[in-house]
């Protein structure tokens, strides 16, 4: 899949969305990365932890349910 189709497969909304707030840009603003380029960025980041402890590891379940959004002031979760 090329970087065309991939940001077709992105309703209009959602490439603005991209384009203002997800891909990165250069020190002066430009835009340095398509949708492509962030899916893999992502993709990377994502296989990060597989990369340095094994391909056995996952996250800590709380970690990975999103509970990490509830942490508090201290950085300990509920």
């Amino acid at each position: 899949m090329n970087s065309r189709s991939i940001t077709s497969a992105f309703s209009e909304s959602a490439r603005i969305v991209l384009r203002e707030r997800y891909l990165r840009r250069d020190e002066a603003g430009r835009l340095i990365e398509d949708a492509h380029g962030m899916l893999r960025r992502v993709a990377s980041a994502i296989a990060a932890p597989a990369r340095m402890f094994g391909e056995g590891y996952s996250l800590p379940l709380w970690l990975a349910s999103g509970a990490n959004a509830f942490v508090g002031p201290r950085g300990c979760a509920p």
